[in-house]
């Protein structure tokens, strides 16, 4: 019971990767279409950089993609709040037994 106590009390908060993988679905409306299969390699490979522990790296990927299409606020608002989530949920993701970002 005691240990039951300790785990409740230390409100353990574990981001889903399913939670960034939707995140990155909307992020990719920024860049491909729906129907765009180049979505899904989008979302595959920042995936895979934030679960290697690269979240930073690829939270700097979307904005500069954002960037360099010349995106207004409106038209990259889902890759800036998939980029906020990323950037706001760094400990969770530790928390999952992925590395923290680079350089926290």
């Amino acid at each position: 019971m005691h240990v039951l106590n300790e785990l409740l009390q230390a409100r353990l908060i574990v981001l889903d990767i399913v939670h960034v993988i939707e995140k990155l679905w909307a992020a990719s409306r920024c860049f491909h279409t729906a129907t765009d299969p180049a979505a899904e390699t989008w979302v595959g490979n920042k995936a895979a950089r934030i679960l290697a522990g690269d979240a930073s790296d690829a939270v700097g990927d979307i904005r500069a993609d954002a960037d360099h299409l010349g995106l207004s606020a409106d038209q990259r608002g889902a890759a800036d709040r998939a980029c906020r989530y990323l950037e706001n949920n760094t400990d969770y993701i530790q928390l999952l037994g992925i590395p923290r970002q680079k350089g926290t």
